[in-house]
């Protein structure tokens, strides 16, 4: 750079959706400390989880909150066995509660 010349970079700045929940058993007890992400959806038949870093987790009640990409998504709860809930749609910016789900055949 000369001297006296100024540079600038413009960045985009994307508002990220969120999705809260809570996660319990099939008795309704809440299921605490399960991890909760949110991936691009897939066909029921398919199981892709990318993870960019280490996801959020439900806390003592069931209860999560948990970010992404506006779009379809797929919500990946990281259980044994995982369990997938398909079809959100997420708008960025906002914030939609999923109410409870139940994770039915936990190990």
């Amino acid at each position: 750079m000369d001297g006296g010349q100024v540079a600038s970079v413009d960045i985009a700045l994307v508002a990220k959706a969120t999705v809260t929940g809570r996660l319990v058993d099939k008795s309704g007890k809440p299921l605490a400390g399960l991890r909760v992400a949110l991936n691009p959806d897939l066909p029921p038949d398919q199981l892709r989880v990318r993870l960019q870093e280490l996801p959020p987790t439900s806390g003592p009640d069931g209860r999560f909150q948990v970010e992404g990409e506006a779009g379809k998504r797929m919500l990946v709860v990281l259980a044994r066995p995982p369990m997938l809930k398909h079809g959100l749609s997420l708008e960025a910016g906002k914030t939609i509660d999923i109410g409870d789900v139940t994770l039915d055949n936990l190990q």
